[in-house]
């Protein structure tokens, strides 16, 4: 290059960067020349234009579904790029690749912020998998859509940069993606044939409106659930989150032996019932903890109970075939079953021994009930008019054994689940106030 060549484009780029401070510094300077007011770009046009692209409009329309939203420029960062746009007016001769004027900016964030919080919610719809019915037919499976995020962003972003200043609303139809089922009925088809491993009935009260809306929400999410060789089952992650957003409500539930109010009350019976269906399928047992006092709808050592991400019942497919598991409620009755191969179905009991029963032990309070409760009966006080306040619940440490039979009916081998111990509740008795001679 030669020495005046190097001059030339020395002295361009001192030009460029003298606009630039120019610009910044003294907007006020930038007046058009007389005679091209409309077309040089001032301060007062460039205001002008701020306020047009701040009221622009896209109208966003969801084919199908009959649903529009409108975006504003403001809403999504829409200006117009001074320094950028009086530099580049002013040269003579811009860079290669320089955008048309006027020079637009937005922020892209603010698009998919926004159609994250008022679209994506509304148009989208849930695949649902295909699964198998109560006799072990196939039910299809039913794929979903969603906002397709990235290609949606493109458009709106597209639709606010390339509008006519002061034109009508540009109409963007939002991109929908299909989303495929994750268990599919073809899938279900290449796995047949199936046949029922085992299945456990429990009985709940359905006046009972809360707790039985907890119990058919849950089986609704855990009906279908599809467990390939060496996959776990966790009872919690299947089911979620028992949250008043996710439609769970209040109902009795056990915690530390009382029944208290608690979300999603009822849904330990539905775990519990899970528990015994595997038992009886020959699935291996990973983390399973029984209630804190035994529970009417079960035999004591047979119950399973949950608690959000704290306590969960997970078993793994230990089994040589995929299995699926499937829940419903009919009337009173609770069921979940288990569907397999008809090569990994066998014979399976549970046996409960219990270890030792548990008296409730005896506490004696003051008539006042101002002082902490006596281990013994006070001395010297008469027995007449004792009053039983609470006759409390007598207490277990049971065992629970699995045993699984070979083809010829004979005992193949008995596993220990647990030993469980159920504590039991005292015995409360007010003795009248000693009274002075």
């Amino acid at each position: 290059m030669t020495v005046r060549r190097r001059q030339m484009v020395g002295l361009g780029t001192i030009l460029w960067v003298a606009a630039l401070i120019l610009v910044t510094y003294a907007p006020g300077l930038l007046k058009a020349a007389p005679g091209e007011e409309g077309t040089a770009w001032s301060e007062a046009r460039l205001d002008l234009l701020q306020r047009d692209l701040s009221r622009r409009e896209v109208v966003l329309e969801a084919p199908g579904t009959g649903r529009v939203w409108r975006l504003a420029g403001a809403e999504v960062g829409l200006t117009v790029d001074r320094v950028a746009t009086v530099t580049l007016a002013g040269s003579a001769h811009p860079p290669a690749g320089s955008p048309s004027l006027p020079v637009l900016r937005l922020e892209t964030w603010r698009i998919k912020s926004l159609l994250r919080e008022r679209v994506a919610g509304t148009v989208r719809v849930d695949s649902v998998p295909a699964r198998l019915d109560e006799q072990g037919g196939i039910v299809p499976d039913r794929p979903g859509r969603q906002l397709d995020l990235s290609e949606a962003v493109r458009r709106v972003s597209d639709a606010f940069l390339h509008q006519q200043a002061s034109g009508a609303p540009v109409r963007v139809a939002i991109p929908l993606e299909t989303v495929r089922a994750d268990v599919t009925a073809s899938r279900l088809e290449a796995l047949a044939p199936w046949e029922l491993l085992a299945s456990y009935t429990t009985r709940f009260d359905p006046a009972a409106a809360n707790r039985a809306s907890n119990i058919r929400l849950g089986v609704s999410l855990l009906d279908g659930t599809l467990l390939e060789p060496g996959d776990t089952f966790s009872f919690n992650r299947v089911v979620g989150p028992r949250t008043e957003a996710r439609g769970f409500k209040p109902a009795p539930v056990i915690i530390s032996r009382q029944l208290v109010s608690g979300l999603g009350g009822g849904v330990c019976q539905l775990s519990s019932t899970t528990y015994n269906a595997a038992l009886l399928s020959g699935l291996e047992v990973l983390d399973r903890q029984h209630h804190s006092m035994p529970v009417g709808y079960l035999p004591i050592g047979r119950d399973a109970t949950v608690y959000d991400d704290l306590i969960d019942l997970r078993f793994r497919n230990s089994l040589a075939h995929p299995v699926m598991v499937q829940g419903h409620v009919e009337g009173e009755r609770l069921t979940v079953a288990i569907w397999g191969h008809p090569g990994d179905r066998r014979r399976i009991d549970i046996r409960v021994r219990t270890v030792e029963s548990l008296p409730p032990p005896l506490e004696w309070e003051e008539e006042s009930g101002g002082a902490p409760p006596l281990t013994a009966m006070p001395g010297g006080r008469a027995t007449e008019g004792l009053e039983v306040v609470d006759p409390g619940r007598t207490g277990y440490l049971v065992e629970v054994q699995r045993v699984f039979y070979g083809a010829d009916g004979e005992v193949d081998r008995v596993e220990l689940l647990s030993r469980d111990l159920y504590p039991p509740e005292p015995r409360r008795v007010r003795v009248a106030r000693e009274t002075g001679s």
